[in-house]
């Protein structure tokens, strides 16, 4: 029986370019003591939910080990790509001018 699994989400997801600050929650059920964040760059962080700035291009495994209050431990991972030339969601639905389409008249 399980009593506590490890696990987040981040925001925003997808190829995301470089400086780009990306905020991590914990969705971790059972009784938790304890978390340590790895986000892949020598970077770590012991608080339940950190944001993290992803500076450079390359792919980062971010790592979440939680402890629980019994002394079990439980980690859970997640890749997170960054490049140059990747546009971030919101910048893609601000940008998008295509006109939406009407609607058509109904056919006799």
């Amino acid at each position: 029986r399980v009593l506590f699994r490890s696990s987040f989400t981040s925001s925003p997801s997808g190829v995301l370019p470089t400086n780009t600050t990306v905020n991590f929650t914990d969705h971790t059920t059972g009784t938790i003591s304890g978390w340590n964040w790895d986000f892949g760059t020598g970077t770590t962080a012991n608080i339940q939910n950190p944001s993290f700035t992803f500076v450079n291009e390359g792919t980062y495994c971010v790592q979440l080990a939680v402890l629980s209050n019994n002394g079990c431990t439980d980690t859970t991972s997640e890749c997170i790509t960054v490049a140059n030339d990747a546009v971030t969601p919101l910048k893609t639905l601000r940008d998008n001018t295509a006109a939406p389409a009407q609607p058509r008249a109904p056919s006799a």
